[in-house]
């Protein structure tokens, strides 16, 4: 995890911004203990100043639970030379909030309506525990 931290601050830091940077666009590879990645859906990249903040916000799609992800944005810290603590709390707030407005839209459209020609409709909501 801390080489991908590293990885991902660099190219900030290089001014590479992925607009869907998550798990499914970022390919790894190791090789004698040495980790390489890279990015596919380049359509979505963005190359401008990335401030540590918008890079933080960036890795908002990444998964992981807390120990993880604390890693991953004190490394990232390190990297960029920012303040470990308020790299960690402004990623987790980040992940937090689009992990939350993620949960929503799904459960928004687990609820189907549909639309008859005579005008009629119905609808079925899907309750998930």
């Amino acid at each position: 995890m801390k080489a991908f931290a590293h990885w991902a601050a660099e190219m900030h830091e290089k001014g590479v911004l992925h607009k869907d940077f998550s798990p499914g666009n970022i390919l790894w590879t190791e090789e004698d203990g040495e980790y390489r990645f890279c990015l596919v859906d380049i359509n979505r990249l963005r190359f401008r100043h990335v401030s540590v903040d918008k890079g933080l916000s960036n890795m908002c799609r990444l998964w992981g639970q807390q120990p993880l992800l604390k890693l991953l944005a004190e490394t990232y810290a390190e990297t960029r030379n920012a303040d470990k603590d308020v790299c960690w709390q402004k990623l987790l707030c980040a992940h937090k909030s689009y992990w939350t407005r993620r949960r929503r839209r799904k459960h928004l459209g687990d609820c189907i309506t549909h639309h008859n020609i005579d005008g009629t409709s119905w609808s079925y909501h899907f309750d998930f525990i």
